[in-house]
């Protein structure tokens, strides 16, 4: 909102019922929970048939070399030169495929679909909260989001939410290849965070390796 030559921001809020899904779900059985994640893919399809050119846009990007190199010493130092030579290895990857695909197709994506921002109330789910980080993106961005955030604890359901996502459209599809692309950006960025546990480094590693 402009006023008097200054851009002034403005926050509308709902308060909307419910509990994350992140705090229910070790008190839901297994079919109770496998619904409900089915129910999460295909609401998050749904979202994903939005266009949108507006918001924080989420590609992956050509990391800097010292980025890189950042990213490769610590591996280096937690876990030796063959966890170095992986991360360089899926640094050059990326590299390749962003210079011979470009960017992918986007359409309208949340920004942190992960069950702390789903919200359940009798049984269902109520809705997505905390939209601040909405804007265009491809789909392959909120899946591999979901695959490798630390922040998701059901990360090992991805099938169910893919199953989900099936029923609005296909989910590879949707991916369209990029899925490895924002798994390995996201873990050349995980390792520059200071003061990484090396359970966590170890992870990055792992999910680059995954990709390659």
């Amino acid at each position: 909102v402009e006023q008097q030559d200054e851009w002034l921001s403005i926050s509308v809020q709902q308060l909307v019922p419910g509990r994350p899904l992140a705090e229910l779900a070790a008190d839901l059985d297994a079919r109770e929970l496998e619904r409900l994640l089915l129910d999460c893919g295909e609401r998050l399809a749904r979202i994903h048939g939005v266009k949108t050119d507006r918001g924080v846009a989420h590609e992956p990007s050509r990391r800097s070399e010292e980025l890189v190199a950042r990213a490769v010493d610590t591996a280096e130092r937690a876990l030796g030169g063959e966890a170095a030579s992986i991360v360089r290895y899926g640094a050059d990857r990326l590299a390749d495929l962003l210079a011979s695909r470009g960017s992918p197709e986007t359409t309208l994506v949340h920004g942190d679909f992960l069950p702390p921002n789903i919200l359940i109330d009798n049984g269902e789910v109520a809705s997505v909260i905390d939209w601040e980080f909405a804007g265009p993106g491809s789909p392959a961005f909120a899946l591999a989001r979901w695959a490798h955030s630390p922040r998701n604890l059901l990360r090992e359901q991805m099938d169910a939410l893919r199953q989900g996502y099936a029923r609005i459209a296909d989910p590879v599809a949707a991916a369209d290849g990029w899925v490895g692309a924002f798994a390995i950006d996201y873990s050349l960025a995980e390792l520059n965070r200071k003061e990484l546990p090396r359970d966590r480094i170890r992870r990055s590693v792992e999910r680059i390796a995954g990709y390659c």
